[in-house]
């Protein structure tokens, strides 16, 4: 520098300035004391500024109705709030409203942003209100298509970068960072990646909607009465759209509805398939009453009229006279000296006390009258009806008496207006021993409600001819009646006046309809037979009537289940399923009418398809993506009529979009579920990508989001407890009673095939109110004690809406002998309000019986009845009493009655049944009918029925008497308990599409159909399942659950059997109601590389699917495991099932039989023949011994061999299984030693048939599904089905013997077992599942000892689980392997005490 300024300017000015300008606060950290590797951000957002101004708006944009929002917030490279997660769920969740009318109509976006490298803001809010462009930006981010639209001023935009979709205004179409990274234009982009730009800024996108009505308003809530009847009215109503509406008929006086449930289990409902005018009759009603009757409406998706406008509807309306007395059975001739039961009814609930009086008087006729008709007598001689409408308005009286004629008359005496008309019937009453019985006559036949069985209804007893058979079992129809297909079909005696038929075996085209006549074959039905009287042999037969068959008094109607995704991809077709529908009858629908709306001219052409190949319901209907295009939505409708008449029908909507590869899914159930809070809750979602996209479901990782929603509140706190992703369950009492709730899925994958797959699906869920269950303890029927206090308890009794609430009582007593149907003695002065009704000692008389009765109401008026007959004793006796029984029970399980006997003393007990013969009971039960009980206060005495020994459609009467042992005056008390056995779903049938195909490679659709059954035994659940050899053996192909059809990959079949496998389904109703029909296919092997094998497992996993896991094991076991099948002798001649696992050796004995186990070429005997050959005992051929050969006319036995001589390529040794060590000889009823090959260098397996290079890929292979096994453990439901098909998976690995399983698989297939035991002991119990259980941890202590102790648990629990299938002193259930023998049992302590156990040590 100059020591003085210079006159000019030493150098010319800058153009800019040559530093940084300085930072502002807060935009950089304090210097640091030496320099670091970069410029350091300050990172702190939460003091900034803009982030305060993110948080409020995003509060206020959240907090609008009607709105649903999403924010995010970048700062300085980091996306601190609304990541790509939360932007994936916002769209592909939030933005899917699980309400069908909900529409999307505005959007609103608000950024803000500041870059810090240029210090300059920008601010942006902008908004559309055109529903089309806003439907299209969503559609756009959920489909990963592209959109762009001007509205209000703004350019919109939705494109796809990276990982995910873009949201942007007035910017460009591109993925840069400079240009797509928040901070650089007005954009949601959260799953932007390797954004590292100097700046802040936020984001925030509000869409809103609101809610069409779509369902049918009921124009100024109005309904008119146009034809009133005495037992119906017709309703007017004016509605403004098309669906269902339903009413329900209130009895004036009476509680209201409580929820749209009470409305529709009425079951009056209308179709109106046009806007305007539409009728709907409510019938059954009462005369001369006041009914309230409310009505509500549903669109044919799901949306339904709010409970509170239904009760807007509100209508009173008053039937036409007349009240009237009837007597509801004909008065037939009876034998004289016999009491017999007939019922009166009143048709309307009193309005006062009403007390009906009946009278018996003799009139002359051509038989003569008995010098004792004076004694002739109607009991009771009144009846008394009250107010109440919780009382049956059926009353049952009784008449004994002498021969003669006789008038029977009912008079009704009113303590207020009411009047009701008198009525009049004539009985004759014969003598037994002087004249024959008149023949029963035919009043009435008519269908079941769902014309799978048709009832004929007999006047009078009948003698239940069955052509030869048992009364008790089915028998052939034609033997009995005609009627088109009686020859194929069965019928049962109910009782003896009620025959079944049930139609399950006629072919459809055979089977009766409306109008049918039907007819009794001559000489085959007369009365029953009266001991010592006329001669049986002497009564008349039925005539052979023509009878027509009637409608039934409730009819079955159509639910239709329309289900189809909500969103395909533009080169997909549109799949339809109706395969769920129900309510056909059992015969082909009426009529399948299909309707198709939409904005294009194609509509028509899409609606002329479905009616021409849209007309069954019992195979997917597919549209051709050559009838659609993209872009465009379609509302697809569906009319069906049932054999009755009756129709139902359904919706969907369809968006086809611009993108190939969408993900869509559905949700197998109508529109519209209407359950109970005592209902567990079970739904079940399936995925789908269109092949066409060049991607399939197989191998994509796909995540199932489940929501509940009440009204638009999404329930956090409600999640599913199913390790099943694609399942929503949930246990019983989740949900609130009187409550509508939308129940979504959402399902998203990250897959390469596409940019976004995001799709959702929803169902409905309407939750009623449920009632009482009252329940009197101790059985049907019992004795008590008349000089002591009797206590009769309903403390049992529960509201099904909330088990907890104290509910209110009201007791009644009437005689039920001698003075049958009058009050009790001193019975009014009794507490009646408590759930114990006390009776003072000495009210009842010995030898009398009476009827008591209690209602139990909750706190909704809601209600239930029970009532027991009281046998009064006197004498010194045993208190009996039988646990609480169900509703029904099913015949393919065993039954198991618990009795209870308080006693002082040694006492006797016994259990009976009144329908079944005690000779023959005794074969049908697997523990004691009687026993002696030691004097201790309580003993339990529990009978099991063995399955299949009771009938279904029949009710047996099951008895527990004792008596002391020890006092010669003591009389036998007793409690009976009824037991009504299920009737199963009929009719069904199975189809497989391929019918041949290769193991592991051919993907086969197997579908089931045509089942029926009573409509309160719905929803119908259907598992699938296939076998080569023993159906006991099964693997899952479908897990239980209301789809009817599904994709499998099947295991090779035998060779033997030219590789045919069965395939069956098994369908089972609510109360467990089992039926299952087969099918046979072609499966021939394909050998799965290890590449191929591990990737479809690892797909099978990533899709959630753990059925097609066992499927996958199943299939490449079936390869792995075969073995030459040429056996010397035919396995059906040696009993035993076909060779599978063991080379050219027979399975093991079928069934029924006993012989050598496991598998051997010797033969099996009956256990029940008798003709075994005893070892060393004489013989004529070897097919009589059951060891060894005869030889020299006596059977020997054998020593084992080993399996196929060891290939000759090894030797045959004797191994000890204890010791290991080597025997000279092992023979075959020798279980402690085994033959085993030991094979020469370079050749393996249990019979030295593989060479090293095959060994090692097998041995390869088995680890792999060991692993798959492992993995895919905890992502599967659990059932019994699963338990024997999952341990059956894992013996299949094992192979014959485990050999060549690394440690690692080794410890993973024996953690499948075990947490299927530890976590599962109850369903590891049952016999099917407990033996492949066994035999698989017998393989496994066979290979590795050392896991001894990490199975020693779960073998305890093996046999707790055994236990728990068990009744007290059932004959013990016994488990044997080659290495170990188990034994389980419940004893009584008397048992105990005496009995000695052992091991067992053969089997």
């Amino acid at each position: 520098t100059s020591s003085a300024p210079t006159s000019m300017p030493s150098a010319s000015p800058s153009k800019y300035p040559t530093t940084s300008r300085p930072s502002k606060p807060g935009e950089t950290l304090r210097p640091t004391s030496v320099p670091t590797s970069h410029p350091s951000y300050n990172l702190n957002y939460s003091t900034s500024s803009m982030y305060s101004r993110y948080k409020e708006n995003l509060v206020i944009q959240s907090s609008i109705d009607d709105t649903v929002s999403y924010g995010t917030f970048f700062y300085k490279g980091i996306t601190v709030s609304g990541q790509c997660n939360n932007w994936k769920t916002f769209f592909g969740s939030n933005l899917a409203l699980p309400y069908s009318n909900a529409v999307f109509n505005e959007i609103s976006a608000l950024f803000e942003y500041h870059d810090y490298s240029i210090g300059k803001s920008y601010y942006k809010h902008a908004s559309c209100s055109i529903p089309n462009n806003v439907q299209s930006m969503i559609s756009a981010l959920q489909t990963g298509a592209s959109y762009e639209v001007n509205c209000n001023y703004t350019s919109w935009r939705v494109f796809s970068c990276d990982n995910g979709p873009v949201f942007c205004v007035n910017c460009a179409k591109n993925c840069i960072n400079d240009v797509s990274c928040p901070g650089t234009t007005y954009t949601v982009n959260s799953c932007k990646t390797g954004c590292t730009n100097h700046a802040e800024a936020y984001g925030i996108v509000s869409f809103g909607y609101y809610l069409v009505i779509s369902y049918p308003q009921i124009v100024d809530s109005k309904l008119s009465p146009t034809t009133v009847t005495k037992n119906s009215i017709v309703l007017s109503m004016n509605v403004t759209n098309v669906g269902y509406i339903y009413c329900g008929a209130y009895l004036n006086g009476t509680s209201l509805p409580t929820s749209i449930a009470s409305i529709y289990s009425q079951g009056y409902y209308y179709l109106a398939s046009s806007t305007g005018l539409v009728n709907i009759t409510i019938s059954n009603l009462s005369p001369d009453s006041t009914y309230n009757i409310i009505c509500y409406s549903r669109d044919f998706s799901s949306q339904i009229m709010p409970f509170s406008e239904a009760l807007l509807t509100k209508t009173s309306v008053k039937t036409n006279c007349c009240r009237k007395i009837s007597f509801t059975n004909a008065f037939a001739n009876i034998p004289e000296s016999t009491v017999s039961t007939y019922s009166l009814q009143i048709n309307s609930v009193p309005t006062s006390l009403l007390t009906v009086y009946l009278n018996i008087s003799v009139y002359s006729c051509n038989i003569g009258t008995s010098k004792y008709y004076r004694y002739t007598a109607i009991s009771p001689s009144s009846l008394t009806f009250t107010t109440s409408i919780t009382q049956s308005l059926t009353k049952t009286f009784t008449i004994f008496g002498y021969q003669g004629c006789y008038n029977v008359m009912a008079k009704a005496v009113s303590s207020g207006n009411d009047v009701y008309s008198n009525t009049t019937g004539k009985i004759t009453i014969i003598s037994s021993t002087n004249y024959p019985i008149a023949a029963p006559q035919l009043q009435s036949v008519y269908f079941s409600s769902d014309a799978s069985h048709i009832y004929y209804l007999f006047d009078s007893a009948t003698n239940q001819p069955t052509g030869g058979n048992s009364s008790t079992k089915s028998f052939g129809c034609n033997n009995v009646t005609s009627f088109p297909g009686s020859i194929y079909a069965t019928c049962l005696w109910i009782n003896s006046t009620v025959l079944d038929v049930n139609l399950g075996n006629v072919p459809v085209s055979s089977r009766p309809i409306l109008s049918s006549s039907v007819s009794i074959n001559g000489r085959t039905i007369k009365a029953k037979c009266i001991p010592k009287g006329y001669p049986c042999s002497g009564y008349p037969y039925t005539n052979s009537t023509n009878f027509n068959i009637s409608i039934p008094s409730n009819p079955v109607k159509p639910t239709v289940l329309l289900s189809t995704p909500s969103n395909i991809g533009a080169c997909g077709n549109i799949v339809i399923d109706l395969t769920g529908s129900t309510g056909n009858c059992g015969r082909p629908w009426n009529g399948i009418t299909w309707t198709v709306t939409g904005s294009l001219s194609n509509n028509t052409s899409i609606e002329n398809y479905l009616n021409r190949f849209g007309l069954s319901t019992s195979s997917l209907i597919t549209i051709p993506n050559s009838y659609l295009k993209a872009g465009e939505s379609y509302t697809i409708n569906v009319f069906i009529t049932n054999f009755f008449g009756f129709s139902g029908s359904m919706k969907a909507n369809v968006f086809v979009a611009v993108s190939n590869a969408v993900l869509s899914v559905t949700i197998a159930s109508p529109a519209t579920v209407v359950m109970y809070r005592y209902q567990s809750l079970s739904f079940f979602a399936s995925a789908s990508l269109p092949t066409c996209s060049g991607g399939s479901t197989q191998g994509l990782s796909i995540n199932y989001a489940w929501r509940l929603f009440e009204g638009s509140n999404y329930l956090q706190s409600v999640t599913t407890t199913s390790n099943d992703p694609r399942y929503f369950i949930l246990p019983a009492y989740s949900l609130s009673a009187g409550t509508t709730y939308a129940l979504q899925v959402t399902v998203s994958s990250s897959a390469s095939t596409s940019s976004n797959t995001v799709s959702s699906a929803s169902v409905i869920v309407v939750v009623g109110y449920a009632g009482v269950n009252t329940v009197i303890s101790g059985g049907l029927k019992q004795t008590k004690d008349v000089t002591a206090n009797i206590i009769i308890d309903a403390s049992g009794s529960y509201s099904q809406d909330s088990p907890s609430e104290i509910l209110s009582y009201n007791w009644n007593c009437v005689y039920y002998y001698p003075s049958y149907g009058t009050a009790c003695p001193s019975f009014s002065g009794l507490s009646t309000n408590s759930s114990k009704l006390t009776i003072p000692a000495n009210t009842f008389q010995g030898g009398d019986t009476y009827t008591i009765s209690v209602t139990a109401t909750n706190s909704f008026n809601e209600f239930g009845t029970a009532s027991v007959n009281i046998v009064g004793i006197t004498t010194i006796s045993p208190k009996v009493s039988i646990s609480p029984v169900s509703t029904k029970y099913n015949t393919q399980n065993s039954i198991i009655l618990t009795g209870t006997i308080s006693n002082n003393g040694p006492v006797k007990a016994t259990w009976s049944c009144t329908e079944i013969d005690s000779s023959l009971l005794v074969s049908d039960v697997s523990t004691p009918l009687t026993a002696i009980l030691a004097s201790s206060s309580i003993n339990i005495f529990q009978i099991n029925i063995n399955p299949y020994a009771l009938t279904p459609g029949l009710t047996y009467t099951f008895i527990l008497s004792s008596y002391y042992t020890n006092s010669t005056s003591s009389k036998s008390a007793y409690a009976q308990v009824l037991v009504v056995m299920n009737t199963p779903p009929t009719g069904g049938q199975i189809l497989s599409v391929p019918k041949t195909g290769y193991s592991s490679n051919t993907t086969y659709h197997i579908s089931t159909y045509d089942w029926t059954d009573s409509p309160d035994d719905y929803p119908l659940n259907y598992m699938m399942y296939s076998y080569t050899v023993d159906a006991n053996s099964f693997t899952i192909i479908q897990q239980a659950s209301v789809l009817t059809y599904t994709y499998a990959f099947l295991s090779v079949g035998l060779k033997s059997s030219n590789y045919r496998v069965s395939i069956g389904v098994r369908v089972t109703d609510i109360y467990g109601g089992l039926n299952n029909v087969t099918t046979t296919v072609t499966v021939l092997p394909y050998n799965p590389t290890i590449k191929s094998l591990s990737s479809s497992i690892n797909s099978a996993i990533n899709s959630s699917n753990p059925v097609a896991v066992l499927q996958l094991v199943t299939a490449t076991t079936s390869l792995l495991n075969a073995v030459d099948c040429t056996v010397p002798t035919s396995c059906t001649t040696l009993h035993r099932y076909n060779c599978s696992l063991t080379a050219k050796t027979c399975g093991s004995c079928y069934s029924g039989y006993t012989g050598v186990s496991g598998d051997s070429n010797l033969p099996c005997i009956s256990t029940t023949s008798g003709t075994t050959t005893a070892i060393s005992g004489a013989c004529s051929s070897s097919s009589s011994c059951i060891a060894g050969p005869c030889v020299n006319g006596i059977c020997t036995v054998s020593n084992k061999t080993c399996p196929n001589s060891c290939s000759n390529h090894g030797t045959c040794r004797f191994v000890d299984l204890f010791s290991k060590t080597n025997m000279t000889s092992c023979l075959v009823t020798n279980s402690s030693c085994t033959a085993k090959c030991s094979c020469r260098p370079g050749y393996y397996n249990s019979d030295c048939s593989m060479n090293s290079t095959v060994y090692a890929t097998h041995t390869q292979l088995r680890n792999i599904l060991c692993t798959g096994m492992a993995n895919s453990v905890n992502i599967q439901n659990v059932d019994s089905d699963v338990v024997v098909s999952r341990s059956q998976a894992v013996l299949g690995i094992f192979g014959s013997d485990g050999d060549g399983l690394s440690n690692l698989a080794l410890a993973d297939c024996t953690y499948v077992l075990t947490n299927l035991v530890s976590s599962n002991s109850q369903l590891s119990g049952l016999p099917n599942a407990s033996s492949a259980i066994l035999n698989a941890f017998s393989t496994v202590i066979d290979k590795s000892p050392a896991l001894a102790d990490t199975i020693t648990t779960s073998l305890v629990s093996l046999g707790l689980g055994s236990q728990s299938n068990a009744a007290i002193n059932q004959v013990p259930s016994t488990l044997i392997s080659n290495n170990i023998r188990l034994t389980s049992q419940i004893v009584s302590s008397t048992s105990l005490a005496s009995d000695s156990y052992t091991i067992p040590q053969t089997s």
